[in-house]
């Protein structure tokens, strides 16, 4: 079978919001109720069911929040988005990653040592602080030839 193509959007949320963690579960339970279950007819077609790909990329010192989806799913994926951060601007971008240099490239892998429901942290461990700003701090560093990228499939 023939890989469907991939479509590369930017997520784009203005600086000064209110959003709280809630806006991101409410996001991620939609996800999890339509990519977890798959119907009988597409299991007995052994159809495998598309993955979401959320990555927090920087290049050109700059971080982006971008989502990897395929065309399928895109639209599902913007009205999902667009509920939970109604002020989010979404574009689609040509493949940045053609242009990253594979001989200076590292890769790492972080996979849970349990499984899913024994979560690292929920969000309500979380009341002071983003759990994203550690990270989003090493990449608010990087020099004009640093590149990073985080990708959380789903």
């Amino acid at each position: 079978m023939a890989e469907k193509e991939k479509i590369i959007l930017e997520v784009r949320v203005p600086r000064e919001n209110e959003y709280t963690p809630e806006s991101a579960t409410a996001l991620f339970s939609g996800f999890s109720k339509t990519l977890s279950g798959q119907s009988l007819i597409n299991r007995l077609r052994k159809k495998e069911p598309e993955p979401v790909i959320l990555e927090i990329a920087c290049y050109q010192q700059m971080i982006r929040f971008h989502a990897v989806v395929s065309e399928t799913t895109q639209s599902f994926f913007e009205s999902q988005l667009l509920a939970a951060y109604p002020l989010a601007v979404i574009q689609a971008l040509p493949d940045y990653l053609t242009n990253w240099e594979k001989e200076k490239l590292s890769v790492g892998q972080m996979v849970q040592s349990t499984t899913y429901y024994y979560p690292l942290k929920t969000y309500k461990d979380f009341t002071d602080i983003d759990p994203l700003s550690s990270i989003l701090a090493v990449m608010s560093k990087a020099g004009k030839e640093d590149k990073f990228l985080i990708q959380f499939i789903l």
